[in-house]
């Protein structure tokens, strides 16, 4: 019951948190812009009602000679679309443009495309969507970007990735994650712009294996929280701290300790030795006021293995 009720109160803060769609019909449209140096381009929505939008859709690369650079906000949300193809010569995607695409199951990006960033919401509540392999070049992925793709089983992260956003898989279907050595922790002024983000792997209910290469120092709370199914973890050198429970403001819903009820945890692959494991700090923390406490035990009972010898 305590389970449902917090995805329950998830959803609607997601609800709250994407832009709402207004959809639109089977209608392209092209805005003409210009460039910090002077160039037209056109950045590519569509116009109306979108939900009678079906089958594959091959989004142009030009129009009337102009180079189509941009997709706008919730430029190709709320249609029926089962594929999308964006060509090489986009550089920039809206927020949330794919989100509420029930009927998406593939996303196709032009080999040759230079993208620095998958924005929020992106992809958020397409359901149907199994695999994405995410763009050479991407340096961050936004906030919810593909939350609640729970038939999103595979994706692709590439070298040359920096940061992946606040609850960006969260109910997703991922059965494994490759988190690759080029995400790190950013200074933010006083503050921490985390290489992997708060819940950005909750409630995956699918994911079995955890492999993080990335030379971050901390994993936030509820980073990968409630993942039932989670085995072996492998973590980096650089790790110095592992969060435990985090409560935010705005009415938000807290996150967990990072590994919080994940009782199917067996084995934690350490790329350090043991005495710099013992460095690590597995925070635990219980907050009376919201009666909530969350568990560290799955991180504490597992069995460790060091890539390091002792020395």
């Amino acid at each position: 019951m305590k389970k449902f009720t917090a995805i329950i109160i998830t959803l609607l803060m997601a609800l709250c948190c994407l832009p709402l769609m207004a959809g639109c019909k089977f209608t392209e449209e092209f805005n003409l812009q210009k460039d910090e140096d002077g160039n037209e381009y056109y950045v590519y929505a569509c116009n109306g009602y979108t939900s009678k939008m079906k089958g594959e859709l091959v989004i142009p690369s030009e129009h009337d000679g102009i180079e189509v650079r941009e997709i706008a906000d919730q430029g190709l949300s709320m249609t029926g679309l089962s594929k999308i193809t964006v060509p090489k010569t986009i550089k920039k995607i809206g927020l949330a443009a794919f989100a509420y695409n029930y009927s998406l199951t593939e996303i196709e990006f032009e080999e040759g495309i230079e993208l620095d960033e998958i924005p929020q919401g992106l992809c958020g509540y397409d359901s149907a969507l199994k695999k994405i392999n995410i763009p050479a070049g991407v340096k961050s992925i936004g906030y919810m970007a593909f939350f609640n793709c729970d038939n999103l089983e595979e994706v692709t992260l590439p070298d040359g990735l920096e940061t992946i956003g606040e609850q960006s898989f969260t109910y997703s279907g991922l059965k494994q994650i490759i988190i690759p050595e080029t995400v790190v922790d950013k200074p933010d002024g006083e503050n921490k712009i985390f290489g992997i983000g708060y819940g950005a792997f909750h409630t995956c209910e699918d994911l079995t294996a955890v492999t993080i290469l990335a030379q971050i120092e901390e994993i936030p709370a509820g980073a990968f929280g409630y993942c039932p199914a989670l085995e072996t973890l492998t973590l980096p050198e650089t790790l110095k701290k592992i969060d435990g429970a985090a409560f935010k403001s705005n009415n938000k819903l807290a996150y967990g300790h990072a590994f919080h009820n994940n009782t199917a945890l067996k084995d934690i692959y350490f790329k350090g030795t043991q005495a710099q494991w013992k460095l690590v700090a597995v925070e635990n923390e219980t907050y009376t006021e919201q009666k909530a406490t969350f568990d560290n035990s799955a991180i504490l009972n597992a069995t460790m293995h060091y890539e390091t010898a002792q020395s």
